[in-house]
């Protein structure tokens, strides 16, 4: 039911898994995106049930606004990041959103939506600015579900060619939304197009979130769009969803937001520069040096917790950099905990695949638990 969609229930979900599975073994946490943030809040709420936790794109800090300025971050963080994504082809940019504006029924006919509307609630070029702002995300260096390696240049490219620049914007939209332009139809969203960068509240599981902690105070005022947050108008769309109001310092209240790293022990949280999300992360800039056992990756070329996917050649140094601080990090939190009641045979070997040895590679962490909006999981000795 929607009102079991809080962050406290599901780490106490976790929590009683956790004991009920794994009571007696020394547990580590893994998480991307809104994982890395319920990892990153698991460690916080219940450091006796883990030793450690590896918490990738983890943008804790954009639920603490009354500190960004302390660490850089604005309102338009987010959506300056992907502009930047996109400087060699804004111009195309601009043109093409100005050739869906001019002839809305031929964009709709070339994007292949299902009725005039799903281009955008109000805007026949919001579905395409929604397409744009998810790519960066998603601009991994070698090909992942369908799409191309680097797709941010690969939308370029196909910008910038000779053509009809709505057609190129629907080729976009279909390689950053991950659907076919020779299928059938393609509905309209519930959540997204027209809505906040990073999406907000709406009808589904993570709009309800936005209605209640996770509302994310961006703004846009970019070539890619914009817009303009508005937390009058945000609360009366949440009241008419769900009858309740978004709270912008509900997580912090709870967990500590910037102040996490202080007060949270055996994290590791890593950030790629890609990613939109990584303004809101845990940056070695601002947090390493200080005395903790926590540690701070930041990857270049990296987007989206790319650190949690499997082992590639393709892969930035970085990211091989990360995840091998990672390993012996996680080696370290296990060598420190308590013996496990089982047998030495009973115990996987944390050394038998190294991020260092291409021909063994370790294996991707298993999908589960906080997959909604990102990617969690525990791992264990046991």
């Amino acid at each position: 039911s929607n009102r079991s969609l809080t962050t406290e229930l599901i780490l106490a979900d976790y929590a009683s898994i956790v004991r009920d599975l794994f009571e007696g073994s020394p547990v580590v946490a893994f998480g991307g995106s809104y994982g890395g943030t319920l990892t990153t809040f698991f460690r916080h709420a219940y450091p006796e049930l883990t030793v450690g936790a590896v918490a990738s794109s983890a943008p804790v800090g954009y639920y603490d606004p009354e500190r960004w300025p302390q660490f850089g971050v604005t309102q338009y963080s987010f959506a300056n990041i992907v502009e930047t994504s996109y400087a060699e082809c804004l111009d195309a940019i601009e043109g093409a959103i100005e050739a869906i504006r001019a002839d809305p029924a031929a964009a709709a006919d070339a994007f292949g939506v299902c009725e005039p509307s799903g281009l955008g609630p109000t805007d026949p070029a919001q579905l395409f600015q929604y397409a744009l702002e998810s790519l960066p995300q998603l601009d991994y260096p070698y090909p992942v579900d369908g799409r191309p390696a680097n797709p941010v240049a690969a939308a370029c490219d196909a910008l910038r060619a000779e053509g009809e620049p709505t057609r190129a914007a629907a080729h976009v939209a279909s390689l950053a939304l991950g659907y076919s332009l020779n299928s059938s139809c393609f509905p309209t969203l519930d959540e997204g197009p027209g809505g906040i960068p990073g999406d907000g509240p709406g009808p589904d599981a993570w709009g309800k979130q936005s209605c209640s902690q996770t509302l994310h105070a961006f703004s846009s005022d970019t070539v890619v769009r914009r817009f303009a947050f508005n937390l009058t108008q945000q609360t009366a769309l949440c009241r008419s969803l769900y009858d309740q109001s978004p709270n912008l310092d509900a997580l912090t209240a709870t967990y500590g937001g910037y102040d996490l790293p202080n007060t949270t022990t055996n994290v590791l949280f890593s950030n790629g520069d890609k990613d939109p999300w990584h303004a809101g992360g845990f940056l070695p800039e601002h947090f390493a040096g200080q005395p903790s056992s926590n540690l701070f990756c930041f990857m270049r070329g990296a987007a989206h917790h790319l650190d949690l996917r499997t082992p590639n050649p393709l892969d930035p140094p970085d990211v091989t950099a990360c995840r091998a601080r990672a390993f012996d990090a996680i080696r370290s939190w296990l060598a420190a905990s308590p013996p496990s009641p089982l047998g030495p045979d009973d115990a996987p070997n944390p050394t038998a695949s190294s991020p260092s040895n291409p021909s063994n590679p370790p294996p991707p962490p298993p999908r589960g638990a906080f997959c909604a909006r990102g990617c969690g999981v525990f791992a264990s000795r046991r």
